[in-house]
């Protein structure tokens, strides 16, 4: 899986909800009773207190279920701590508000409720609350992938928890500090707080956080593509979620275990294990977690090439980031249909899905852009009102350079947000002009791409047209073959035949692999040896064939004289050294030596015929090998040494 990478991410939230996410998204079921019970609480008391907090209880019951219920419900809590003037009451209600509609996928209200609790308990000095809302903004920030931003709000609710010593929200923001540096792809600093985390749980015999804990180790190798790690992980986690029943994290385990199964090529065994994490997440309202199945199962389709199943899942999967309003799964999931209708030949949607998943990743550039603007403005118009109030304070004093102070404190800070808004200016036209840019080098590289697909596919046409056109030559000279009534013609035939048939082998090699430029050289001469044991009868009884071949990926200039010469070795071999040798020997060495390589035949049997070794000879297949060995620059050596021996030092080759 590729791009979004969809391991399981239990991310903690301190106090109000305290959940397991499958991949990108919620997993947690609501429990209606236990809500349902708050509000009972809250509608038979008679205490303000008992009232305030049961509605906000049953909001945070409601939160994922139902976000939108839980903003009514936290509403009514707030509004009767505000009553009531009970501050701390008032900040729980904006924080569970600010939870609630990050859920629903609303950041702006998201973030204006977390920042009034946040400056509530900075005014109340309430340390421990103030990391629970900091790490809230964090897991916000983390959702919409500004991951700086996440990171700063953990580090530093991290640093707050640190202080106060509770080691339950210790091992909680390490767990989420880790999922914040694996989504930026540091996964040496994603494992040692992983690590750090789980020593704490342990100690804790936090069961449930150890098992959030080793999925999200599983999801870290996951991206790190060690699926056989990540799926070790998996089936303990799913073993732990079993052993506390917990629905929700079995689902994810299952989810998890499926997707490495995917990645492993093993698409039956996954199939059985996205099913059942898709019924459960269906059957139990768990709809973060298809997000995640959906795109593992479109990715078993793709590889099982059923293009068709797997476009129906990444629609599926789709809809839910929509409905979730999840926008970096929609940017995937886009991407992914994008590359499976290409592979259908429906270019022009495969560059409507492009566009879409470029056009996204654009919306989070700008509304981050945006967002960080309303920000600043927000700091101004804050340091205005406090300047305000100062200058009100100091109207019936007499200390005028108090006041001046004042002023000019005011001019400064108008002049750097002024000169902030230009940076940002500049920075806006900055990436405008980079967009246009990257929109022409996307197009460059669209056309580019179709271009050398077409060349792919002529070339294979040709090497197949050619193996096709030699393997006729073959056929040809074995049926001329049949009616040679000279023995001596009839082997010259059948050697020629031999030869064309080696040759046929390297394009055969070329076009039924995706390499069309090399040949591995292991594959051919096994190939190679198959070829010519059938044609003189040679069986593993009669002659035992020993190969020291390392497995080098040569060019077809480099190649094909090659495979020329190692085709009269071998041949000349099977039909003279074996003759009266019942235990035959033919041993084949092909290893590259620094800038050569080093080829190396030899049989067991009696050895070439007096003259052949000074040079004497000049049969037609010594001076082919030796014309090759010209061809190849190559010192050519030819000894008996108890048999047959030819040697062959090779300065000109190409790899592939």
């Amino acid at each position: 899986m590729n791009s979004f990478n969809s391991p399981f991410l239990p991310f903690m939230r301190s106090v109000s909800i305290m959940t397991g996410l499958l991949f990108c998204g919620l997993a947690a079921a609501t429990q209606t009773p236990v809500a349902d019970s708050f509000l009972l609480i809250a509608s038979r008391s008679a205490v303000d207190t008992v009232q305030i907090d049961a509605y906000r209880e049953a909001a945070v019951e409601l939160s994922e279920a139902d976000p939108a219920k839980a903003v009514s419900l936290a509403g009514i809590s707030m509004e009767k701590a505000r009553k009531r003037k009970d501050l701390f009451r008032e900040a729980q209600a904006c924080k569970t508000i600010g939870v609630a509609y990050d859920i629903n996928g609303n950041m702006d209200s998201c973030l204006y409720f977390l920042h009034a609790a946040y400056r509530i308990f900075t005014e109340l000095k309430n340390e421990e609350w103030q990391s629970h809302v900091q790490s809230d903004i964090g897991i916000a920030y983390y959702y919409r992938g500004n991951y700086e931003l996440a990171l700063r709000n953990q580090l530093a609710a991290l640093k707050i928890r640190r202080q106060t010593g509770n080691k339950v929200y210790i091992s909680r923001t390490l767990n989420n500090i880790g999922l914040v540096y694996r989504a930026r792809k540091d996964y040496a600093n994603a494992i040692k707080s992983y690590q750090e985390s789980l020593v704490i749980k342990k100690e804790l015999q936090d069961r449930q956080g150890i098992l959030n804990t080793m999925m999200n180790i599983g999801a870290l190798y996951q991206n790190e593509f060690k699926y056989d790690s990540a799926l070790v992980y998996g089936k303990l986690a799913l073993q732990r979620a079993e052993e506390l029943h917990a629905v929700s994290d079995i689902a994810a385990a299952q989810g998890n275990i499926g997707g490495c199964l995917v990645n492993l090529k093993r698409p039956d065994e996954a199939l059985l294990y996205l099913e059942a994490a898709e019924k459960s997440s269906l059957e139990n309202n768990f709809t973060g977690n298809l997000i995640a199945i959906y795109e593992a199962l479109g990715d078993l389709y793709v590889n099982k090439k059923n293009p068709v199943l797997a476009e129906s899942y990444f629609f599926k999967g789709l809809q839910v980031s929509k409905n979730k309003q999840r926008k970096e799964p929609q940017k995937v999931f886009n991407k992914k249909l994008a590359g499976n209708y290409f592979s259908m030949g429906k270019y022009q949607l495969a560059y409507e899905r492009q566009q879409a998943a470029d056009s996204i990743a654009d919306e989070m550039l700008n509304e981050e852009n945006l967002r960080q603007m309303n920000e600043m403005t927000q700091v101004y118009q804050s340091a205005e009102k406090e300047k305000e109030i100062l200058a009100l304070n100091l109207q019936g004093e007499s200390d005028k350079k108090l006041i001046t102070k004042s002023r000019n404190e005011r001019n400064y800070f108008i002049g750097a947000a002024l000169l902030f808004l230009a940076l940002a200016f500049l920075a806006w036209n900055a990436f405008v002009q980079n967009k246009r840019k990257k929109e022409k080098l996307d197009e460059q590289n669209r056309v580019i791409e179709k271009s050398l697909a077409e060349k792919e596919v002529l070339m294979k046409e040709i090497h197949h047209r050619v193996k096709n056109n030699l393997q006729i030559v073959s056929s040809l000279l074995d049926l001329q073959s049949i009616s040679i009534r000279d023995a001596q013609a009839a082997e010259a035939v059948k050697e020629g035949k031999n030869r064309v048939q080696s040759m046929a082998l390297i394009h055969q090699n070329l076009y039924s692999e995706d390499n069309l430029k090399g040949i591995r050289a292991g594959q051919y001469i096994g190939n190679l040896l198959k070829s010519l044991s059938d044609s003189y009868n040679i069986t593993d009884d009669k002659v035992k064939i020993v190969q020291h071949i390392e497995d080098l990926n040569l060019d077809v200039d480099t190649m094909i004289p090659l495979g020329l010469v190692l085709n009269e070795l071998i041949t000349n071999s099977f039909k003279y050294a074996f003759v009266n040798n019942p235990e035959g020997v033919l041993e084949i060495e092909l290893t590259q030596r620094e800038k050569a390589i080093f080829l190396r035949v030899k049989d067991n049997g009696a050895g070439f015929p007096p003259g052949l070794e000074t040079g004497t000879v000049r049969s037609f297949g010594l001076r082919m090998i030796r014309a090759f060995a010209q061809k190849l620059k190559a010192t050519l050596e030819i000894k008996n040494d108890q048999g047959a021996v030819v040697e062959m030092l090779i300065t000109k080759f190409s790899m592939a």
